[in-house]
């Protein structure tokens, strides 16, 4: 699985991001006939698919725009100290034809932690009647469920503390029915940006 440094801006990603992803596979225009495949190769560039482009939404990032991150710069750092932050919410109607669900009368969502370092809880209360009675946690990269809750009191903290960096989906459930998602993103502890003519890099502590 490579590790990568964002070169340029990207969506809601800035420089300096680091990831890891998937290995780069070609964009989902590539012409797979077989007739098409020498002309292509020539000028084919291939693509991470990044499970959140941080709108909550999936993207091809091109490789062109990243580079390999080398291993030496995060020896003797803990990866799992970077700040969380949440990217999209979007509603999941329990009756299909209740169009009007709106997140505050159910759920405020806030992250825990208003300086740098950032304490990696999600803080959910309740502004409702309605509970959510269980709430699953996906590793949206590989589409696996990692953690699940059932139960939910007024006030309830999700901690991501001891997640690594990634892209995860939390999803909450009332009798089994979907009712919201999260979009979250965990960012690795240090923002990484090559020095122009040189092999060396400047790393500044992720706050956001």
């Amino acid at each position: 699985m490579p590790r990568v440094i964002l070169l340029n801006p990207f969506v809601k990603h800035y420089a300096g991001s680091v990831f890891d992803l998937n290995e780069a596979v070609y964009p989902s225009d590539w012409d797979v006939d077989e007739r098409n495949l020498e002309k292509q190769s020539r000028f084919a560039n291939k693509i991470y698919l990044l499970p959140d482009a941080g709108n909550g939404r999936s993207a091809e990032l091109p490789v062109q725009d990243t580079m390999l991150c080398s291993e030496e710069i995060f020896i003797n750092i803990n990866i799992k100290n970077g700040p969380c932050r949440i990217t999209a919410v979007k509603e999941h109607p329990i009756d299909p034809e209740t169009i009007q669900l709106i997140t505050e009368r159910f759920l405020k969502v806030q992250l825990e932690g208003t300086l740098f370092p950032f304490n990696n809880n999600i803080l959910l209360l309740s502004t409702g009647e309605k509970k959510f009675d269980t709430i699953e946690i996906y590793d949206s990269l590989s589409n696996q469920k990692i953690q699940q809750f059932d139960g939910f009191s007024d006030t309830k903290t999700i901690n991501f503390q001891e997640a690594y960096p990634g892209f995860y989906r939390v999803l909450f459930f009332n009798s089994q029915m979907p009712v919201l998602e999260l979009s979250l993103f965990k960012n690795f502890p240090l923002v990484v940006s090559p020095i122009k003519y040189t092999n060396r890099f400047q790393c500044i502590p992720t706050v956001w």
